[in-house]
């Protein structure tokens, strides 16, 4: 019987498609005030993550991402509001969770609306 289940078992496993967890993911908006900067807090768990930021399309946006150590990570200083990067935050071998920083910097004359997205890479 027992011989029996366990080749049941490994007969289902093997035809079952092969499915990964769904990436964890964040999305939250954020009014950027014309002619300011804004910085969000961010916590990454993941050993890779990507972020993207998208703003209304009404002004230039620069971004820059800072790691745990106010080391600069990214930076993308272009003339639109879209940026988007793949870090690697435990890439030194750390553990936990690392506290980054993003910094918003809207150049225009009204306040841009944007969408940033974290995705935990697997």
């Amino acid at each position: 019987m027992r011989r029996f289940l366990m080749t049941s078992l490994l007969a289902v496993a093997m035809l079952a498609p092969a499915v990964s967890p769904a990436n964890a993911q964040s999305v939250r908006n954020y009014r950027v005030e014309a002619n300011r900067e804004f910085w969000v807090n961010l916590n990454l768990c993941s050993a890779r993550v990507y972020i993207e930021a998208q703003g209304d399309g009404d002004t230039d946006v620069d971004f820059t991402v800072y790691d745990a150590r106010g080391r600069v990570a990214f930076q993308d200083l272009d003339y639109d509001d879209y940026t988007s990067v793949t870090l690697y935050p435990r890439a030194g071998g750390g553990r936990g969770c690392q506290p980054y920083r993003l910094k918003m910097n809207n150049l225009g004359d009204v306040w841009n609306m944007v969408r940033v997205t974290v995705t935990d890479v697997r």
